[in-house]
């Protein structure tokens, strides 16, 4: 009578999103479609994902010619005469304007801004495990939601029908009191107040229960809670494939999110280490000016031996150059930090598949526990009704005593309950190993061969 604490085990946290629903209530596709369209933290991540795309765009751009525009504007005194020989006055002044427009294009770089782009491809791919992760989330929040607003409205079933045998007790129980009957023990009445009490106890927590997944549903949905009602009627054992944990493994190796951001995260490091190297090499480029400077009060030097950067009204050039940064500690420096990213993500890597590996046996064990209880207490609920029928019948026909009665219900309510807990936690295991392999819980429902 006391192993109810499945009804207790439901507490959901979610966040909002944008909805419809069919007029044949609310399947767990449909759901699961709703929260996750505009969720907030999907929204997160797919900006994560935005701006690792935005940096693969600008490393491929990397190759484009580098302008730079520059200008300036003052005031100089009138100032006549030559680099030799030349006279300021500064009772007369006028403006001064200069301008100059450099272009650099890159031409070989020994492979760093190749390497540069393949850095922030691995980027993307860490943007992508992150969404993944995020819809996973909100799609074991949505099946924990649904599955246990189903087991609730099904436990309430449970009290329904275990109230008709509870009010023949009562009737019997009133007219052996009003017959003043040798059978009647006042003690009855109060054995009697007490199981209502804790059936009342027991009513409480699967509406509160209820009220948790209705609401979570709500904010994950945006559906107005009076609206949330599951299209299903009867908790049912959700669909899970002949998988072996091994077969687990092996999926979520490939399929878990996590996993597969830390790999690209460590392809990442193993990249800046190799860009590291490539700056001990120099950059080649081509660069060209243009210039344009103009000072109406200083003399016009016409020369053209003559530096003037006070009036040049066309200046061009352009030029191979070489840049080598020979600064030797942010190198040695720089190469000692890659290797050190590379040791710290292969080993959050190898921690991750160890956890995961945990995980999943944990939740495998779970579901197959679960799988085996629901066959014992199928049988078992079955029993319990026909004992709490018979205990009724014998108690009616004053062949048996209220306390027989009580345990003949109490057996009904914790067989039956124990056997719609056993599905609920064989569905939320599915949708709990579904997650852990990093796949929809649909994923699961064939045998790995039909994969």
């Amino acid at each position: 009578m006391h192993n109810v604490a499945a009804l207790a085990c439901l507490v959901l946290l979610a966040a909002p999103a944008p909805a419809a629903k069919s007029d044949g209530g609310l399947s767990l596709e449909t759901a699961t479609e709703l929260a996750l369209r505009d969720n907030p933290l999907v929204e997160a991540s797919r900006g994560g994902l935005d701006e690792f795309e935005a940096k693969y765009r600008q490393a491929i751009l990397a190759w484009i010619p580098q302008g730079k525009l520059e200008f300036m504007a003052t005031l100089l005194p009138k100032m006549t005469g030559n680099a030799v020989e030349h006279e300021t006055d500064n009772s007369v002044w006028g403006p001064y304007l200069k301008s100059q427009f450099t272009l650099v294009q890159p031409i070989y770089s020994f492979g760093k801004l190749t390497h540069l782009k393949t850095l922030a491809a691995a980027g993307i791919d860490v943007g992508k495990a992150q969404v993944r992760m995020a819809e996973g989330e909100i799609r074991f929040m949505v099946a924990r939601a649904w599955y246990t607003l189903v087991f609730t409205s099904q436990v309430e079933e449970i009290f329904r029908e275990g109230e008709e045998y509870l009010e023949k007790a009562r009737k019997r129980l009133a007219e052996q009191e009003e017959e003043d009957a040798d059978s009647f023990d006042q003690i009855d009445i109060l054995r009697l107040r007490v199981y209502e009490a804790e059936i009342a106890s027991m009513r409480l927590e699967a509406t509160r229960a209820a009220r948790i997944a209705r609401y979570s549903l709500h904010l994950l949905t945006n559906l107005p809670e009076d609206e949330i009602q599951p299209s299903a009627k009867l908790l049912v054992p959700a669909s899970f494939g002949a998988w072996t944990l091994p077969e687990l493994e092996a999926l979520a190796r490939q399929q878990r999110p996590d996993l597969a951001a830390l790999e690209a995260g460590l392809r990442a490091m193993r990249v800046k280490l190799t860009i590291e190297k490539r700056k001990w090499a120099p950059d080649l480029f081509a660069v060209g000016s243009v210039r344009m400077n103009w000072a109406p009060y200083v003399e016009n030097q016409h020369t053209p031996f003559a530096d003037d950067p006070f009036n040049t009204t066309l200046g061009t050039g352009a030029a191979l150059g070489l840049q080598w940064k020979l600064d030797i500690g942010a190198r040695l420096a720089g190469t000692d930090e890659a290797r050190a990213g590379i040791r710290m993500m292969r080993g959050n890597l190898n921690g991750m598949l160890l956890k995961a590996r945990v995980d999943l046996a944990d939740r495998f064990t779970a579901a197959t526990d679960a799988r085996e209880l629901i066959s014992i207490y199928r049988r078992a609920y079955k029993a319990g009704r026909g004992w709490a029928m018979a205990k009724t019948d014998l108690y009616e026909n004053g062949l048996e005593d209220l306390k027989q009665v009580i345990e003949g219900i109490t057996k009904f309510y914790s067989t039956k309950l124990a056997y719609l807990n056993a599905i609920l936690q064989f569905n939320l295991s599915v949708a709990a190993l579904a997650r852990s392999c990093g796949v929809p819980a649909a994923e699961l429902d064939a045998d790995p061969q039909d994969e």
